[in-house]
């Protein structure tokens, strides 16, 4: 089954891979979180692959010059020479990206567009013909307060990088007044059977 994760929290949660270390090239954060899934039996998207897949996506679509230098080559070698902190910008240029069997997408369209101007800071609402209204990202969260949780940490992670000017400090801050956003590598993972993760344990 397909679902979608903001953007910001997508990079929220390479952050959180990195130990907020934005030197660590994009393939070590790809690395541990690859290893986050293999030990705790949580997915990252629809499979163990889907995010490797979601920087695969921006690559094919950007091309290196806007994260790097040369011609379009080996994605592998792409990761490996550029630090989280060059993915900044390309990540939060988008709203969300989705995750489903045919492949990952990058989108920005948000989820509220159609949505009246004073009911955007809601997460649900009902229109004229009592229909209920539902944010079809956010909606996954299965919680109202944890949606509206979602949207105040949007606003205030984007914030920090929307002049160009942050610091380590500035990201520690955040995620230490939030404990929903040091919560966001559970909320926004699939549990999947921990069979593997047992064998894997038994084995060693």
């Amino acid at each position: 089954m397909a679902y979608g994760m903001p953007a910001s929290e997508f990079l929220a949660l390479c952050m959180i891979m990195a130990d907020f270390d934005l030197e660590m090239t994009a393939l070590e954060v790809i690395g541990r979180a690859e290893e986050y899934q293999n030990t705790t039996g949580r997915e990252i998207g629809e499979g163990r692959s889907d995010f490797r897949s979601a920087f695969y996506e921006i690559i094919w679509t950007w091309r290196p010059q806007d994260i790097g230098h040369g011609q379009m080559g080996d994605p592998q070698k792409l990761l490996a020479r550029t630090p989280l902190k060059d993915w900044i910008g390309l990540i939060l240029q988008y709203d969300h990206v989705w995750f489903n069997d045919e492949g990952e997408s990058w989108s920005r369209e948000p989820e509220d567009k159609d949505w009246p101007a004073e009911m955007r800071t809601r997460s649900t609402w009902k229109d004229s013909a009592g229909k209920r209204q539902e944010r079809i990202v956010r909606d996954y969260l299965g919680d109202d307060l944890k949606i509206k949780f979602s949207l105040r940490f949007d606003r205030n992670f984007r914030k920090i990088f929307e002049t160009g000017q942050y610091s380590r400090a500035d990201i520690h801050r955040l995620f230490k007044r939030s404990r929903y956003a040091r919560e966001i590598p559970k909320l926004w993972t699939v549990q999947k059977s921990y069979s593997r993760v047992r064998s894997m344990r038994t084995s060693r």
